[in-house]
C-alpha cells in the first residue's frame, strides 16, 4: 500500500460499502457519493484516489 493509510473510503453503492466494512473493519466507510465530503475533514491526507467513476465529474 505504498505506505499510505486509509482516512475514509467513500463508497456509495451500499453492497459494496457492506463489503469494505465487513472487509476492513478498521476502515471509515462513508456510504455516500463524494461530492458532499467536506475535504477541509481530511486536512492532511496526503492523497486522494479513486476509480473510473470519478473520472465523470
Amino acid at each position: 500500500m505504498a505506505g499510505f493509510s486509509h482516512a475514509c473510503a467513500a463508497e456509495i453503492d451500499p453492497d459494496a460499502a457492506t463489503t469494505l466494512r465487513l472487509n476492513r473493519p478498521s476502515w471509515e466507510v462513508a456510504e455516500d457519493d463524494v461530492m458532499p465530503l467536506n475535504a477541509s475533514d481530511y486536512r492532511g491526507v496526503a492523497l486522494l484516489a479513486g476509480g473510473a467513476c470519478l473520472a465523470n465529474l
